[in-house]
């Protein structure tokens, strides 16, 4: 995900062109979207500000997860459809669950900016937790910062604000929907979506524009966060290699090996599953430094696939980027 000018690329040709189709596949704009725009980012955005407790949102969250499963075959055909590329050998009822599971998250994840404003320590605590965070505290004794790599599993966002919360400098590298191609409702929403991030109490910049942010927060011994399976919103940035992924061989960024490397920041992996009613991130043991050439940063992103992997095997449901299984990118090495 970062090139030689730190700056994110966008993919060219037959792969942007493919990007664009699979983004108009996603948003699908309508009457009916707009509308559910209206009453989710309106009056539902109000009702979850005012309760008592924050947390209590994302039961609600996950019941409009329910009834899109219920009211969408499309989607959930689609979902399905991946899962059966997967190899996962999922039984009917399983995938079916599971693609449940899939809207549901998509839901909380999607929709957790818009409590940004109620976001403090004292509600992060009570839905999310950290385990091994004593392997990022070790990291950042040793002053060069952290390079945090993680999928889009679970509430993609919440560990990023959650340790922001609690005194950290972060930046995440994260793309919202473009505002090409969405209605005037849709482009409102992108809009409420930047004002809510805004307010959290981490930054997000965009993998489109000049990425010295990353450089200046890990030289203040900060964090970053990048995803480690590619963007969403079927688009591509930056460079990829293919590792074995599901028995395939699939594109996957290596952006956030290559930060680590050229910065010798510490590199480590994060997964995020459900814990009860909440969610729970675990950080493991750093990685070791990759050679500071492109060819050497293949063993870190293959590693990191591997344990993604086992992890997805388990919990499949959250992962949000089933609607665009297999990727189809530009690769490089």
């Amino acid at each position: 995900m970062i090139s030689d000018c730190d700056t994110m690329e966008y993919s060219t040709g037959g792969d942007l062109l493919q990007a664009r189709q699979r983004l108009i596949m996603i948003t699908k704009e309508s009457l009916g979207r707009d509308i559910a725009r209206v009453i989710i980012w309106y009056p539902l955005r109000w009702l979850v500000l005012c309760l008592p407790r924050i947390e209590w949102s994302f039961p609600l969250f996950r019941a409009m997860g329910s009834v899109h499963h219920r009211v969408s075959q499309s989607k959930s055909r689609q979902v399905r459809e991946a899962f059966s590329r997967s190899g996962l050998d999922l039984t009917p009822a399983k995938s079916s669950e599971e693609t449940r599971r899939f809207l549901q998250n998509h839901y909380e994840s999607s929709l957790l900016v818009m409590l940004a404003p109620r976001l403090d320590l004292g509600s992060l605590d009570r839905c999310h937790g950290f385990r091994g965070l004593s392997h990022l505290d070790n990291a950042l004794s040793q002053g060069q910062g952290a390079v945090i790599i993680h999928p889009h599993m679970g509430p993609a966002q919440l560990p990023m604000i959650h340790l922001g919360a609690l005194g950290h400098s972060v930046v995440q590298v994260g793309a919202l929907a473009l505002p090409e191609g969405l209605s005037r409702m849709g482009q409102r929403v992108v809009e409420l979506r930047r004002e809510c991030e805004e307010r959290l109490p981490s930054r997000i910049v965009s993998p489109t524009r000049f990425l010295r942010p990353l450089f200046d927060t890990l030289s203040h011994n900060g964090i970053v966060f990048i995803p480690g399976d590619g963007s969403g919103f079927g688009r591509s940035y930056g460079r990829f290699v293919r590792v074995p992924f599901l028995g395939k061989e699939i594109p996957f960024p290596t952006g956030g090996v290559a930060l680590a490397s050229k910065t010798n920041a510490a590199l480590l992996p994060l997964f995020t599953r459900r814990d009860g009613k909440g969610y729970v991130s675990e950080l493991l043991p750093p990685f070791a430094p990759a050679p500071k050439r492109r060819e050497g940063y293949k063993d870190g992103v293959t590693r990191f696939a591997a344990l993604f992997e086992e992890r997805l095997r388990i919990d499949p449901g959250l992962w949000l980027l089933w609607d665009e299984f297999p990727f189809q990118t530009q690769e490089t090495s």
